[in-house]
Order: structure tokens, then C-alpha cells, then sequence
């Protein structure tokens, strides 16, 4: 099929470029009438769905689509249904999700996901789906400080009494001499006792050695 105009000519019969009627449509060597040309293009839709782990996305965070010939739109979460939308007549092409305004207060916020997809086919349906992971800022593996400082090796025991009330004996590890307790009057008097028949012990062994005779 060819479209033949017909253009102006000069004194010469040479066309000037000027058309001065409507072409003329010719099928072969035979001219017709009408010819009814279809440029309806592709077009197909993207479907975006949003799950949420650990929090609830905001209302309020933005999807922003953008697509072929500058095509851009922004869709609030609130505006999803069941966590998916649906947007129709789109014409086919590349088309890229970026989200926005979704961080929460106390949470770690982690997107995964593919945020880009296409349409192909005409009619065809693309599926952009982005998850969403809240993490409590405090599970980020700090470890809570310790009481007190340094190593106690001490060790309590309870002992019982028949009243049911306990008395609590502390025995420690540190290695060393053991210096009687000054608030216990009665491990003084026993230590006084021990000095005593050690020194008495002393004297009588001083005593019974006799200078020996030549």
C-alpha cells in the first residue's frame, strides 16, 4: 500500500513540493477510498503489594511510581487494600517503586524486595511486591552493663535453723593468712589460749635441757 500526494507543479511540469490535494491511497495499482489505520498502543497494569513484619507500615509512607515517558505517581500506604493496588491503562514499559516516609520511631526499618518491573505484553500485568521488616532498636546486640566492678569469688551458704530462719557463712578464695575477726570476742580468746600454751610449751622445753658433764 502507498500514499501518493499530489503536489503543485510549474510551467515546466516539475512539482514545486506544494501539495495541492489529498494524496491519493493506492492498494496495489488500484486506488481506494479510505483506509483505517489502528495506533492504539500497548498498554497493561502494575501491581504493587506491601507486607509488614514486626510493625505496621504508616499510613502516611509514600510510594512514588515512575514509569516511560515521565510518567510518575505517588501512592499513599493508607490508599492499598489488603496491603495491594492495582494501577490500570499503563502503557507498557519500565516502571520503578521507591518508598518513602516509612520509618517508625524505636525501629530499625529494613526493605527488601524488587522495586523494578516491566510491562510487556499488551494486557499484561507487572508485580512490584516490597516486605517491610521492623526491628526494635534494642535487640540491636548491646550488651546491658554489669553492677559492680572486678571478680567476687566469695562463695554464701545458708545454713537453717529449726525456726526456719537462715544465717548466711561467707568463705572466700582469696588465698593468704587468716587474721582473726576483731567484732568476735570469742575467736580473741581462743587465739590468746593458743599463744599461751605455745609459749608455756617453749618454756618447759628450755627447762628440761641439762647442760651436759665432761
Amino acid at each position: 500500500m502507498t500514499v501518493v500526494p499530489a503536489f503543485e507543479k510549474d510551467a515546466d511540469g516539475k512539482p514545486t513540493g506544494k501539495i495541492i490535494a489529498d494524496p491519493v491511497i493506492k492498494k496495489g495499482d488500484a486506488a481506494t477510498e479510505s483506509v483505517v489505520f489502528n495506533n492504539t498502543s500497548r498498554t497493561g497494569s502494575l501491581r504493587l503489594t506491601k507486607t509488614s513484619k514486626g510493625h505496621s507500615t504508616p499510613d502516611d509512607a509514600e510510594f512514588i511510581i515512575t514509569g516511560p515517558d515521565g510518567y510518575r505517581r505517588i501512592v499513599e500506604y493508607g490508599e492499598l487494600k489488603g496491603g495491594r493496588i492495582t494501577i490500570s491503562g499503563l502503557p507498557a514499559g519500565t516502571y520503578t517503586v521507591k518508598e518513602e516516609k516509612a520509618d517508625v520511631d524505636g525501629y530499625v526499618l529494613t526493605v527488601d524486595g524488587r522495586e523494578t518491573a516491566a510491562i510487556t505484553k499488551d494486557n499484561s500485568t507487572a508485580e512490584i511486591a516490597l516486605v517491610n521488616t521492623y526491628t526494635p532498636e534494642e535487640q540491636g546486640g548491646k550488651d546491658t552493663p554489669s553492677s559492680g566492678t572486678g571478680t567476687d569469688n566469695s562463695k554464701t551458704d545458708t545454713e537453717m535453723n529449726g525456726s526456719g530462719t537462715g544465717t548466711e557463712k561467707t568463705s572466700s578464695s582469696k588465698t593468704g593468712t587468716n587474721t582473726p575477726n576483731t567484732g568476735d570476742s570469742s575467736d580473741w580468746i581462743h587465739w590468746m589460749l593458743l599463744s599461751a600454751e605455745s609459749a608455756a610449751l617453749l618454756v618447759v622445753l628450755l627447762l628440761s635441757r641439762k647442760p651436759r658433764k665432761e
